[in-house]
């Protein structure tokens, strides 16, 4: 279960600091006044000054970020490439080794990028203090109580 909290905090952090390393991208439209804004997602360096982490950990903990997204940046395009063509050999009834090939490829996509995602979670429990991450892990266990704001 702390594997999953951990593992869900990786990707929630990630996400928080992609528009940080992202490239320029067109502006989006803007939201309808009738809909409700989305809560935003904390991450641990919102929790900087509790945690206690220093220069050198909030550092280490953005390359790691910076890592896990620039992975996803390019896995995440192939592998919907893949199950789009898989989906597409599927209803045309391609050969089934031609099938078979691209589900290995599919697959061996998600192992990748599940595999990005544990090591940048072994990345940060590495970075922390024991006592910082038990704080973090306590901070996380909160929030999840106090389920989201609306």
């Amino acid at each position: 279960m702390l594997k999953n909290t951990l593992v869900r905090s990786i990707l929630a952090l990630a996400i928080a600091l992609a528009p940080l390393s992202a490239p320029a991208q067109k502006p989006t439209p803007k939201p309808s006044p009738a809909a409700k804004p989305a809560a935003a997602v904390k991450t641990i360096f919102d929790y900087s000054r509790e945690l206690g982490l220093t220069d050198q950990q909030t550092a280490d903990l953005k390359a790691a970020i910076k890592a896990l997204q620039d992975t996803v940046a390019v896995t995440r395009p192939r592998l919907q490439a893949a199950g789009k063509q898989l989906n597409m050999m599927i209803a045309t009834e391609a050969p089934i080794d031609e099938i078979r090939a691209r589900l290995v490829e599919y697959h061996t996509l998600q192992i990748d990028l599940k595999l990005a995602d544990v090591t940048t979670a072994r990345k940060i429990n590495a970075i922390l203090t024991k006592e910082q991450l038990a704080k973090w892990r306590d901070i996380q266990v909160k929030a999840r109580q106090a389920g989201p704001k609306r």
